[in-house]
């Protein structure tokens, strides 16, 4: 996949420091080259040092133009006050969780490309498939897997939201509500397109 020119990684190692970040800033003040927003993902940010951090949180409060910034931490409680409270919080299962093959992870991913396309009665056909709640669970979880993937390719606002639900809707699962009129709320919750082949 070719890189995306709007788009900039940057992977924390220990002690990443403030000249990273004023990097970082430097390049945002810049034009995007094609439709905003400017998107920079940070993984293992509590490896940013508190000076760092701090130059971020200002960067977090006032973004220049069109801005997207995601910080991947294990931990919430290793970032500041300044940064967290700015961030809306995702909260994503550690891929060792959900088990795929390559075939068993194609075929899934077809099946969320038709979900997506599908009418709201053939998204109801569909939920009446799963016959009992662990099969409700198990289809969430691989959603959330799904899904994941795809924030890590394309973040954007609309796939965290995606996200979000279907954790509110595993929580919901987990309270003994009604399984399959909570997995019927979640599909309807979907946006109605395909998704680009990868």
């Amino acid at each position: 996949m070719e890189k995306d020119p709007d788009t900039t990684i940057l992977e924390s190692q220990e002690s990443t420091g403030i000249d990273q970040i004023r990097n970082l800033k430097h390049w945002l003040s810049l034009k995007p080259y094609s439709l905003p927003p400017k998107v920079v993902i940070i993984f293992e940010a509590q490896n940013l040092t508190p000076e760092a951090q701090a130059s971020l949180g200002k960067i977090l409060e006032e973004p220049p133009g069109e801005t997207m910034i995601i910080l991947a931490s294990p931990n919430l409680e290793t970032l500041l006050p300044t940064i967290s409270s700015r961030c809306q919080t995702v909260n994503l299962p550690p891929q060792s969780e959900i088990s795929l093959s390559e075939e068993e992870k194609k075929d899934y991913q077809s099946l969320l490309e038709k979900i997506l396309k599908s009418l709201p009665g053939e998204k109801i056909k569909f939920v009446e498939n799963i016959r009992t709640r662990d099969e409700a669970e198990k289809f969430c979880q691989i959603q959330l897997f799904l899904w994941r993937e795809i924030l890590l390719k394309n973040p954007s606002p609309e796939i965290s939201k995606i996200i979000r639900q279907i954790q509110k809707t595993l929580k919901l699962l987990k309270a003994n509500v009604n399984y399959r009129l909570a997995l019927e709320n979640l599909l309807f919750s979907y946006p109605q397109i395909g998704l680009q082949k990868r």
